[in-house]
């Protein structure tokens, strides 16, 4: 069996990012002359040789990329939204051919990753998916000598790896600051359980937001999550409009989709209430999947968070890079949108029927 980089890191004590760094020169890598001496004892000791696909990453052997990821869902886009035409696209303008790699599950992606690596069939590899996926490819990767970006937060736990996604929190804190320049003191947070981490980071970014500006603790009865595996949310919602004046959010920050925008818009408009700015209307910012188009009111979205926006940058600053011998640097690129305001038809409210209890 071939000695990898785990087996070296092993026998010096050293994490495999150390080891890696060492026998790769890498500039920002810090060890002292003697972990440096070490490393490269044991990798004599061992017989450890760098893999060729490393190797073919100066030479520019292979000219090929793999971008590797596996369908959770059967309807996902298996381009994850023209990703990897942005990546394609960007890599040929340097001689690079991106290969797409698409698998059912982990474990599939764990024997192609194998493959790739053994057959020595590319100069890098961009990896997309869930973080806890992703962390367990990058890692193998890594311990296989095999350079990778990924997409995704992994700045706790590898914070050396080449990695982008979005500034989750910072887009909190935008939503929230906006909302209270107008005027809204009670905003309230429409965000999921945290199954992802990227949702934890939403929802962590809110709170923090909520203390910064109002230096008090977000209150209970006015955040909403929605669960996983059920959904009250609407009936939660509808208490929220039902309680409008009182003592309910005035305003709501999304940490969702489109659908909760479309939900509340008709929540309110059965309580003759629209979203917008103006007072008496309900306030609204925050995350979409696509640019919500209201019928009575307005708000404000995040523009533009989408795969292809990930894509451009993960090329462009991180993987062209690595493909020319250079530590990117930052590593860590976080991508923070704009705030802009939703197209509306701006109807008149209809006259719904009386729905008070």
């Amino acid at each position: 069996m071939a000695v990898t980089l785990r087996d070296v890191a092993s026998r010096c004590g050293l994490s495999p990012s150390t080891v890696s760094g060492v026998l790769n020169n890498r500039s920002s890598t810090w060890a002292s002359a003697e972990t440096r001496r070490r490393v490269e004892v044991a990798a004599s000791e061992l017989g450890y040789r760098p893999h060729s696909a490393a190797r073919a990453l100066r030479t520019g052997k292979t000219q090929v990329v793999a971008f590797i990821y596996h369908a959770a869902q059967p309807r996902q886009h298996t381009t994850f939204d023209g990703a990897a035409e942005i990546i394609a696209a960007a890599l040929g303008e340097q001689g690079y051919e991106l290969k797409l790699h698409v698998y059912p599950d982990q474990k599939q992606v764990m024997k192609g990753l194998a493959d790739l690596v053994s057959g020595q069939s590319c100069d890098a590899v961009a990896l997309f998916g869930r973080e806890a996926d992703v962390a367990e490819q990058g890692t193998f990767l890594e311990e296989n000598g095999m350079p990778f970006v990924v997409k995704g937060r992994h700045e706790l736990e590898f914070p050396h790896w080449p990695q982008v996604d979005y500034d989750h929190e910072g887009m909190m804190h935008s939503a929230v600051r906006l909302l209270k320049g107008k005027g809204h003191t009670r905003i309230g947070y429409i965000g999921h359980d945290g199954y992802e981490f990227y949702q934890k980071c939403l929802y962590k970014g809110f709170c923090e937001a909520i203390v910064a500006e109002f230096g008090a603790t977000p209150r209970e009865d006015q955040i909403l999550l929605r669960n996983r595996d059920q959904n009250d949310l609407p009936h939660r919602l509808e208490q929220w409009a039902a309680q409008w004046g009182d003592d309910a959010p005035t305003a709501a920050v999304i940490g969702t989709n489109s659908d909760d925008w479309y939900l509340l818009e008709r929540l309110f408009a059965l309580r003759g209430v629209s979203l917008g700015d103006r007072p008496g209307q309900f306030g609204i910012a925050g995350s979409a999947i696509y640019a919500p188009h209201l019928a009575y009111g307005c708000g404000h979205y995040f523009a533009d968070v989408t795969y292809a926006s990930i894509a451009d940058i993960a090329v462009r600053e991180l993987l062209l890079p690595v493909l020319a011998g250079d530590f990117p640097h930052p590593a860590v690129q976080r991508i923070l949108p704009e705030l802009r305001s939703t197209e509306s038809r701006r109807l008149p409210l209809p006259a719904f029927p009386d729905v008070s209890p």
